[in-house]
């Protein structure tokens, strides 16, 4: 009985190719577009969710206001928090800080600029999930003069060769050596280390007096409370440990400081403060993408309900005729939906198959960096079943239960057509894709005329043939003297006709702050 619905199901659609195949393309398309706009929401709602304490961890963050009202809020904080909330309070379980450092690494001949590079304090092995091919987070970077490094690091430096115990030079100034290998931190994390440096080189460095600064930031603190405790109470008890270690200060200056507790999991989508690590989302155009995406999926069920139903004349000849040959209506049912179903599965072949050919390119124009293909996991899987059965219920059990509703003898009359229900439905159907489609087109609209404003904008510099040279961080008496000579060789390039320099590139993020 099976076999016989599936030859007469695959008889409609070859008979009726064009509608078939515009149903196959509209069903793909919406339904590929619905799966990669869920794609990217997962890895933005995802972040730093890969860490084990993921949901028990926290950031602390620095705010700092003055009495005519100006504030500035940093993502980092100061340097002695982390010392005094480890001697005082014992609802925190472990607590770690991370120090960014910009530098030249070297490896013989090898020579790279680092961008994401921090000193690491032992305990940050506690906080996060890291992943060792080599060394271990107990022996770790709590030595002077260790360091540990990414996988794509570690091939960037050393090709095929085993680093562990070969030595790198940062700004020929600092020598460490490689003590561990750890796995590449996930695209969706806030934090991408690729070399994490021991502590105490950071105090050789800068000097123990780093650390005692209640008013200097650029100290990435993260803990973990133990079972039961508060954030908010935590948070509330440091108000008195800042005016225990700060408070004259602060009224010396006119100023108040606040420290602020940051949930792991709101930082990436809802954290928008000064000394960022990465480039942040935001959880409004997260929301929105959803909308869209499941708006998008529905105009596509609609649009196959609106050609199923567009054909009911035809369709009702062929019930009619079926009902005087004996066929009852839960065999009709079963018919359309038979068909129903065949049309789903090729078009979720084909949706599979886009999504296969885009998702390079669609990784390529949002900038994501998937820790693993989704076609690899359980919930892409799961997700692409559930979405087909309800695809075949959603876009196959009305038209199927409207067609075969009609009387033989209206069917044949050739008044079922007239009937005030159907026309009603089908109107509201056209009316919803449309005013659908009208939304999407015109907020598409309105975001590519506001994109192009901001990209035509006066940024009040030019930036058209300027060229950026990185100074080198190591500076002893002798580099302005250097710069200086420096300047003199490019101006006799005729090419070139002003030179400058400034402690940052215009339209970077400052990260450094002189309050």
């Amino acid at each position: 009985m099976i076999i016989y619905y599936v030859k007469i199901a695959l008889r409609s659609i070859i008979n009726n190719r064009m509608f078939s195949l515009i149903n196959i393309i509209g069903l793909a398309a919406g339904i590929s577009s619905f799966i990669l706009i869920l794609i990217y929401v997962r890895h933005e709602r995802g972040y730093d969710m890969f860490h084990e304490n993921g949901d028990m961890i926290y950031r602390l963050r620095y705010e700092r206001s003055s009495a005519e009202g100006e504030s500035v809020r940093f993502a980092s904080c100061c340097p002695p928090a982390a010392i005094r909330i480890r001697q005082l309070y014992p609802e925190v379980e472990t607590i770690a800080r991370l120090f960014r450092y910009r530098a030249t690494v070297i490896f013989g001949d090898i020579k790279f600029y680092e961008e994401r590079m921090f000193f690491a304090e032992p305990q940050v092995f506690d906080v996060f999930s890291f992943s060792f091919l080599a060394g271990a987070a107990a022996d770790g970077i709590k030595n002077a003069n260790t360091a540990f490094i990414s996988e794509s690091c570690s091939k960037k430096y050393f090709g095929d060769e085993d680093p562990m115990g070969k030595t790198i030079t940062i700004d020929r100034e600092m020598s460490f050596v490689i003590t561990g290998i750890f796995r590449d931190m996930p695209g969706n994390s806030h934090i991408r280390a690729d070399i994490l440096l021991s502590w105490p080189n950071l105090l050789t460095h800068y000097g123990a007096d780093i650390e005692t600064s209640w008013g200097d930031t650029g100290f990435f603190t993260y803990f973990i409370l133990k079972a039961g405790a508060d954030p908010g109470e935590f948070e509330e008890k440091l108000k008195s440990l800042v005016e225990m270690d700060f408070g004259d200060e602060l009224r010396r200056y006119r100023l108040t400081c606040d420290l602020k507790v940051q949930p792991l999991s709101q930082i990436h989508l809802n954290s928008h403060f000064m000394q960022e690590l990465e480039v942040n989302g935001n959880s409004n155009t997260v929301l929105f993408l959803n909308i869209i995406a499941f708006f998008i999926l529905a105009i596509a069920w609609v649009n196959y309900i609106n050609i199923t139903t567009a054909r009911s004349l035809t369709r009702a000849m062929e019930v009619g005729l079926s009902k005087i040959s004996g066929a009852g209506r839960g065999q009709l049912i079963l018919q359309f939906v038979t068909e129903t179903l065949l049309l789903n599965l090729a078009a979720f072949f084909v949706s599979f198959i886009l999504i296969l050919i885009l998702y390079p390119l669609f990784c390529n124009l949002t900038g994501i960096l998937p820790a693993a293909s989704p076609f690899t996991q359980s919930w892409f899987i799961i997700t692409f079943i559930l979405l087909f059965f309800a695809s075949v219920i959603l876009s196959g059990i009305y038209p199927a239960f409207i067609l075969t509703s009609f009387s033989t003898s209206e069917v044949f009359k050739g008044r079922y057509i007239h009937t005030g229900t159907g026309l009603l439905t089908r109107r509201a159907l056209v009316v919803f894709q449309l005013l659908m489609a009208i939304s999407l087109v015109t907020c598409t609209y309105f975001v590519f005329r506001q994109v192009r404003f901001l990209q035509g904008r006066d940024k009040g510099i030019s930036t058209s043939d300027v060229l950026i040279v990185r100074a080198p961080r190591v500076r002893d008496e002798s580099f302005g003297s250097r710069l200086t000579a420096f300047r003199d060789e490019l101006l006799k390039n005729q090419a070139i006709n002003r030179f400058s320099m400034g402690t940052e590139v215009p339209g970077r993020q400052i990260l450094w702050d002189a309050g």
